[in-house]
Order: C-alpha cells, then structure tokens, then sequence
C-alpha cells in the first residue's frame, strides 16, 4: 500500500512539475505576443491609413488611363514610416468602363524583432469625369503626425512644396477630419500656420480658396485662411505702404465676425479697395469638437467678370460684383491659416490678429476660378470620397 502510495505520489508531482514547466514557458511567451499584437494592431492602423490615401490618389492615377480595360498600377514607396510601421506599395487595379476601382496596401510592422507584413484592400468607385484635382497652390490636408514637439512642417500636397510652420501649441487631432482622418486643431490663443513668400503663391486675375472648418461657439472673431497684401501697411503713408490700412485688406481671406455674426470673403484690388462677400453664419463648435460637423467655406474672384463668390458646403450662397475690374493686390508676404497676418498692431493688440479657435482641414488655394460644379465636386469629394463596394483587411 506504501509502494502504490509512493508511486501516485510520485506521478502527481511528475504531472505538475510538467504542468508548471508548461505554464513558465507560455508565461515567458508573453512578451512575444503583446509586441505581436502591438505591432498588428499599429500595422492595420497604418494600413487603413494607406487605404485612404489610396482612394484619393486613384483619381489622378485613373484619369490618365484607358477606359477600355483593366489597368493595373503599382506605387512603391521609399522608406515611408510611420511608428514601427512602413508602407511599402499601394497596387491599384483600375476598369473605368464600369467606374470600379480596387487597391491594395502592402505594409509591413517591426518591432523588438518582430515582422508582421499585412495586406489589405478596398474596392470602390466614382465617377472620375467629374474629378478636377486638388490645390495647385498649396493644399494642407493634416493627414501627418503629430506637430507639437515633433519639429514637423505643415506638409503641401501641392505640387509646389509650399510646406507650412506650424506655430506654439499647433496640433493634430485624430479620427475627426472632414475626410475622416486627422485635422489641426488651433486654441484660439496663439496658434497659428505661417508660409513664406513663393511665386507659386502670387495671384492675380483669379483664384479660389478652400478650407473646412469647426469654429467653437464662443468666439467673436476667427481667421480661417489669410492672404495678406501688405501686413506693415498702416494707416499713414509709409516707406512700406501707401497707407491705406493694407495690414487689415487680405489679397483674399476667409475670416468670422460676430457682429453680426458672419462668414466674410474678401478680396483687395490693385487701388487697394477691399471688397467683400459676407453670409451668415452661427459657430457651433464646442470641446472637444469630435461631434462637430465640419462646415465647408470656398470664395473665388474673377477679374474679368468682376464677380466675388462665396460657397457654403458646396453651394453658392453669396455674390458680390467688385467696383474696380484690377487684380487682385500682389501678394508678396506668403499667407497664414488661424490668424490675421498683421505686422504692425493697432490700438486693438494682439485681439487683431483673430486668432483662430477651434478645427481646420483640407485648406488650399488655386490660381483659377472654379466652376460651382467644380466646388461642390471639391466638397463631396471630401466628405464622401467613394461608394465602398467592400474592405478585406
């Protein structure tokens, strides 16, 4: 009985000993799968990301193709990395003659040894006749990392380059955008965008100016885009201005006031007369602006017809004619997003510069007049960039 008492004794420590063993090596496989699925979940992250821009990048790449049969792209990038995360092609199956559109992302995630590729892929469709492109000035759309503290420029999706700096406490705000990404978020202190002068930039006989916005509901003033014609002019005549108050006259601008409370669009002519468009508007933005639906301003300006628009989620809702049929004032300062460009203050201090509290997105500008059809394009194409037909990720 002792013998047989030994022996189960015996095989129970055995079986737990075994059992212990067993738990200490999945326990020591722990780490492994936390950083597996760090690394998977930040892979379908990036992914999704590439997806996005995929399907606004399909519209150039479709509109050059043949409509007659399927087409098949590739788009390899170098490096591009973002997190432990990298992209390294998006491959585009295109067949215009029934509107359908596929792409894959390739991407890859690294960490503590780690390599996980991930494949994904959408199909989806819209009409490409009706596509007219992006921002040929400058087009700043936040879909980037984070700026505070990450010594990053506003990057220009234009073909020009024309990258911002953002300043202060600028920062991005994530799954919020207008296109349903990122956005930049101001705190109507002392953040702001400022850009430099660049030919690309200067104006003239037409121009149309873009930008989504969330203004927060307290505000009596916001400045959305500014284009400045001269921010050192004053009211008297100086060796920098004609004296004309020039510093509160933008070459064109989109800007908010309180009294009343209006959307104003506005233009300065070669005599330095300012015209504006205005419409009226109510701020409803309130922290922290995630269920705030984006609002979408657009103004053009045609020196031939003498016309100054003003668009509302892609419709016309104001119209103004200019008394004076000469361009646009010479824009030789650059521009700023979230702030009045003023470089010689008034009486009214810092409140001047308006600074801009709340969301901006998918801001830019063209040399040329668009159509209404073209603006509204614009808008739709933003907010609803493709019908879906299915994702695989």
């Amino acid at each position: 009985m002792g013998r047989a008492l030994l022996v189960v004794v015996i095989l129970m420590s055995t079986i737990f000993a075994a059992i212990v063993v067993s738990m200490q090596k999945n326990l020591l496989k722990i780490p492994d799968i936390i950083t597996y699925n760090m690394v998977r979940r930040e892979a379908e992250n990036v992914s999704d990301f590439a997806l996005r821009k995929a399907v606004a990048r399909a519209s150039f790449l479709g509109a050059s193709i043949n409509p007659t049969y399927v087409t098949n792209m590739t788009e390899s990038y170098n490096n591009l990395t973002i997190g432990s995360t990298t992209i390294d092609s998006v491959r585009f199956s295109f067949n215009t003659s029934t509107q359908k559109f596929r792409a894959v992302s390739y991407v890859r995630g690294e960490k503590q040894g780690i390599t996980l590729p991930y494949q994904a892929e959408i199909a989806f469709n819209f009409p490409i006749s009706q596509i007219m492109g992006t921002p040929n000035c400058f087009y700043y759309e936040f879909n980037q990392p984070q700026f505070l503290g990450a010594n990053e420029y506003i990057r220009d999706s234009s073909p020009n380059q024309n990258t911002g700096e953002p300043m202060n406490h600028l920062q991005t705000r994530p799954h919020g955008g207008a296109d349903s990404w990122k956005y930049a978020y101001f705190d109507g202190v002392d953040d702001y965008i400022r850009r430099e002068d660049h030919p690309s930039l200067r104006l003239s006989g037409e121009l149309t100016l873009v930008v989504f916005a969330k203004i927060d509901q307290g505000r009596t003033t916001s400045s959305l885009v500014w284009i400045p014609s001269n921010p050192y002019d004053t009211g008297v005549p100086t060796v920098n201005g004609p004296g004309h108050n020039l510093r509160y006259k933008p070459t064109a601008g989109i800007w908010f006031t309180s009294s009343p409370k209006q959307i104003n669009f506005g233009v300065t002519h070669e005599n330095n007369v300012l015209t504006v468009a205005t419409f009226p508007f109510v701020p409803d933005g309130k922290w922290p602006h995630n269920k705030d639906p984006w609002h979408f301003f657009a103004m053009t300006y045609n020196r031939n017809t003498r016309l100054l628009k003003g668009y509302y989620n892609g419709l016309l809702v104001t119209t103004v004619t200019a008394t004076t049929p000469t361009p646009v004032k010479e824009n030789t300062y650059g521009f700023q997003v979230g702030r009045r460009d003023i470089r010689v203050l008034g009486s009214g201090g810092n409140s001047e510069y308006m600074y801009m509290k709340g969301g901006l997105d998918q801001g830019g500008l063209w040399n040329r007049e668009l159509s209404a059809a073209e603006i509204f394009g614009f808008y739709y194409g933003v907010i609803n960039p493709a019908d879906v037909l299915y994702i695989r990720d």
